[in-house]
This record gives structure tokens, C-alpha cells and sequence, in this order.
């Protein structure tokens, strides 16, 4: 299983998935959901992306932006759940939109 440091389970992402079947048509999918869901209008080369802890490959639009993956790589945790500042601002503001991510790592914390 591949896990984001914010607590999203990237094979459960629709850009992934659909980025690892190489399906354009998903992508496009992806693109028109998200844009709904989250008011930012995104395009289908925005969606593309091979997880968020990949070393290199496609990165989605969010994940090239998120202020969380680059403070991740700086520190020795793994993930959020590890770090001695969790729960931080940044982390707070990912978890509003997307709460399954808070929920990864809450169950992470407990053991």
C-alpha cells in the first residue's frame, strides 16, 4: 500500500488509479469530478500522478503544490501520525477535505 504522509491510501485515489491503467478518459473523469467537488477548476494534465511518496514519475497538480509531501521528505517520519507536530495547520486543512486521510492516520496514532 502505498501511503501519502497526510494519511491518503494512494491506490484509493481516482487520479492514480486511473494514472496507473494509463486511461485518459478516467483522467478527464477525475478532472471534471474534483473541479465540481472542490471548486478549483483542474485539467486533465493536472490529474496525472504516480502516488505522492514516488521518487519520481507524474505528479498530480495537488500533490506538486501540498506544503505537507516537501515537510515529510525534510523530516525522519514517515507519515503525519509520526511526527512530534501532529496535528499541524497545514495537516488541518488537507484533513477538512479530505477526512478518510485524518482517519489513516488517527488509526495509525492509536497502534
Amino acid at each position: 500500500m502505498m501511503l501519502a504522509p497526510c494519511g491518503l491510501i494512494c491506490c484509493e485515489c481516482e487520479a492514480y488509479q486511473a494514472t496507473q491503467t494509463n486511461d485518459a478518459d478516467a483522467i478527464a473523469a477525475v478532472a471534471a469530478e474534483w473541479s465540481r467537488r472542490y471548486g478549483i477548476t483542474f485539467s486533465g494534465a493536472d490529474m496525472w500522478c504516480d502516488g505522492c511518496t514516488a521518487a519520481s514519475g507524474r505528479t498530480a497538480h495537488h500533490t506538486r503544490e501540498c506544503p505537507i509531501r516537501p515537510c515529510a521528505r525534510r523530516g525522519s517520519a514517515g507519515t503525519c501520525a509520526e511526527c512530534s507536530d501532529y496535528p499541524c495547520a497545514q495537516l488541518t486543512r488537507v484533513h477538512r477535505l479530505v477526512p478518510p486521510a485524518r482517519e489513516t492516520l488517527e488509526t495509525m496514532r492509536r497502534g
